[in-house]
């Protein structure tokens, strides 16, 4: 799931004296100082490569007693719009939520480090040792993604260290970062950037234009008739067979809007239109992501009593932390209780992830399709002196045995390799597989 630009949610207030208080709040993992007034916050991040500030926004009490503010990073005007965020008090902690399954808790602390007293600059090597230390510290998977940050290190820094300018500082910044092939991880500048993961082999067998279509062309090919549309990002149908078809090809946060107001519309009209089929398929082959809270929510739809499905940390410099453990709880409105069959690419990732991941632990439900991107983790930005902003997965989900998947993607039922060959022959093997499936459990 990643950070969201412009999303507020507001959660029930819990009782405490925070808000009272002037002072520093250190977050447990994500590396961050907050540093707030009355009316006013500012967030540094730490690592031991030195204080960056983050950003500052000023605050304002909104419902039940929360603080609200619009945290713009610091010299970035450029990268996008100001991140909507909220402060909540608990006991002599603050909760910042910012659009996340999960909220960052600070806690209070005496000061700032010393760090912060003599901030890195803009030259090539302080930048070089922000990055590092900052991934090293939170980074999540080096060991999953096979890649010795230390070696990196040791081999790069000395060039640094020699001289050299900002272009060059960009390359080798990337050449560190590609061999993590970690879709959460990007490099942006002003006028470069960079992505380090990889698409699936079928996406560039078929062509980026065949691409772009083939959550229609999948839903053409498998419904009778003209799909539904049930929000901008859920079409649905029925297949010849009286299955429920349903195409999620985003996790969208506006979603989420007037207490999930328009998802809970959406699933009302899809699940009511197809409550006499006889299995339900979500297709979530073209769906790259979003917010982690969509899937859980359209989860909510399909049980009926609390279903715990993992839990959820952060990885920091001193170990991992328990940010909170993950269930599904029902939703209100019009649940389906048969059959379920999930599908997934390895073009699925992250929020598509987390909600597919859930729902592995339904007995209704079984999982088809080639492994999934595995990018479990949020995003989380990382700003360096110089403006440049990373971002990074600190974050895993581990589902109710402890397993993690991060770089392996949704455990299967059945896998289901998707072929180049077969798109351009007009051939869809997973959803012939989901019908002999459904077959045999029939």
């Amino acid at each position: 799931m990643s950070m969201k630009h412009g999303l507020v949610v507001l959660a029930t207030a819990l009782p405490g004296l925070a808000f009272a208080q002037d002072g520093v709040w250190q977050s447990i993992g994500y590396g961050m100082y907050m540093t707030k007034t009355q009316d006013y916050v500012q967030f540094d991040q730490v690592s031991a490569g030195g204080c960056v500030e983050l950003g500052t926004s000023s605050l304002e009490a909104v419902q039940d007693g929360h603080l609200h503010g619009a945290l713009e990073l610091s010299g970035m005007g450029w990268f996008g719009d100001a991140f909507e965020f909220e402060l909540i008090p608990r006991g002599n902690d603050l909760a910042l939520e910012i659009g996340k399954l999960s909220d960052i808790t600070f806690t209070p602390v005496k000061g700032l480090p010393p760090s912060c007293d003599d901030r890195p600059g803009w030259g090539a090597l302080e930048n070089f040792d922000v990055y590092w230390s900052y991934f090293n510290e939170n980074y999540a998977y080096f060991e999953e993604r096979g890649v010795d940050w230390q070696a990196m290190r040791a081999k790069y820094r000395p060039e640094v260290e020699a001289g050299i300018g900002r272009g060059r500082l960009f390359e080798i910044l990337v050449e560190m970062s590609q061999p993590l092939n970690d879709d959460h991880v990007s490099l942006q500048t002003i006028v470069n950037s960079a992505e380090f993961g990889e698409n699936p082999a079928w996406i560039s067998d078929i062509g980026e234009e065949r691409f772009e279509g083939m959550a229609r062309e999948w839903l053409g090919n498998t419904i009778e008739g003209e799909p539904s549309m049930a929000a901008d990002t859920i079409a649905y149908g029925r297949t010849a067979d009286n299955m429920g078809y349903v195409a999620i090809i985003g996790m969208d946060g506006t979603l989420l809007a007037d207490n999930s107001a328009p998802l809970a519309a959406a699933m009302d009209q899809l699940l009511s239109e197809l409550s006499d089929t006889d299995a339900l398929i979500i297709d979530l082959r073209m769906n790259g992501g979003g917010d982690d809270r969509v899937g859980y929510y359209i989860a909510g739809r399909f049980t009926d009593q609390p279903v715990p499905v993992g839990s959820k940390q952060v990885k920091a410099a001193d170990g991992w932390h328990q940010l909170m453990d993950l269930q599904i709880t029902p939703t209100e409105g019009v649940h389906y209780d048969k059959p379920i069959y999930v599908l997934t690419s390895g073009y699925t990732a992250s929020a598509a992830e987390t909600f597919a991941l859930a729902l592995g632990h339904f007995d209704q439900v079984k999982i088809l399709g080639e492994p999934s991107n595995g990018i479990f983790s949020d995003k989380f930005f990382v700003v360096l002196p110089n403006w440049w902003v990373a971002t990074i997965s600190n974050e895993r989900y581990l589902d109710m045995d402890g397993g993690n998947h991060e770089g392996k993607g949704v455990p299967l039922d059945v896998d289901a390799p998707i072929l180049g060959s077969d798109i351009l022959a007009g051939k869809d093997a997973v959803m012939e597989l989901v019908r002999a499936l459904h077959g045999n459990d029939g």
